[in-house]
């Protein structure tokens, strides 16, 4: 900054103080109020004072609550640039019977506002549990499907007259990813059609690659779901993002699916991780 500039700055910030004492010096009749609960000094009414200009409520500074409810309640010391807002000065001026019953009132607004609380945590709490119940796969699904049998992750434990559920998960050939969307794992298979499907369901929903809760996979828009000679297929392709495929066929026909393998999925760990 110039000297020029700072001498500048330096007569404005003079012209400013001098205009502030005049206008301090023409307020001083208005200091008429005396509370000595509140402030030794006379009070003036903080509506009625001007801070260089303007309204001192703009500009006021509760010395009891920091923040300041201000109004035709609220005043002020500008001897000691000392502001009380209304409702501090209430609470200050209130006689021993007022106080008492003020803190009454307020033990009567604390306690509802605990009680309210309270009934908003057990309301939350509720609404988890039921969310976990619903979404709990032990409410959907027999143990069997959750966690198969040793009979049921062998390929060959219904010698070729059961159901298969395979699944894949990968990219188209974009260039970028290696990981490729036809090549079939296989999980599980079951003796009957209905068993097979409830398997797919779980796989596809809470066995997601991407760990997520079964209601974010029923969310996606782009969840197709078909069924064939009683058979279901779920895929879906989130954008950005892997298809992600389950199917059922007879046991006979999975050898003959395009990049069929009998190496099992590998997604294990699902949602949520102690669940199979």
């Amino acid at each position: 900054m110039s000297k020029k500039r700072r001498s500048a700055k330096k007569k404005l910030n003079a012209e400013r103080e001098k205009k502030r004492a005049l206008e301090l010096s023409s307020q001083v009749e208005k200091h008429t109020y005396h509370f000595p609960t509140v402030h030794p000094c006379k009070l003036a009414k903080t509506n009625n004072l001007l801070f260089h200009g303007e309204s001192r409520c703009y500009r006021m500074r509760c010395e009891e609550c920091v923040a300041g409810y201000w109004g035709d309640g609220s005043y002020t010391c500008e001897k000691c640039n000392f502001d009380i807002c209304q409702r501090c000065f209430k609470e200050k001026t209130m006689t021993p019977k007022e106080k008492k019953a003020e803190a009454k009132r307020k033990a009567a607004l604390e306690k509802e506002r605990l009680e309210a609380e309270a009934e908003r945590r057990r309301l939350m709490e509720e609404e988890e549990k039921a969310r976990q119940k619903k979404w709990d796969p032990r409410t959907q699904f027999k143990p069997n499907i959750i966690k198969p049998a040793k009979k049921n992750l062998d390929p060959d434990g219904n010698e070729t007259k059961g159901f298969t559920v395979w699944s894949s998960d990968g990219y188209e050939n974009d260039g970028w990813h290696s990981c490729d969307p036809s090549l079939k794992h296989f999980d599980s298979t079951y003796a009957t059609n209905e068993e097979a499907n409830e398997r797919a369901r779980y796989l596809f929903y809470w066995k997601n690659p991407w760990g997520n809760g079964p209601e974010r996979i029923m969310e996606q828009e782009e969840v197709d779901k078909s069924m064939r000679n009683g058979l279901v297929t779920y895929v879906v392709a989130p954008p950005d993002s892997s298809t992600w495929t389950v199917s059922v066929v007879p046991d006979a026909a999975y050898a003959y699916l395009e990049n069929a393998t009998h190496r099992r999925h590998g997604h294990g760990h699902g949602y949520p991780t102690a669940w199979f």
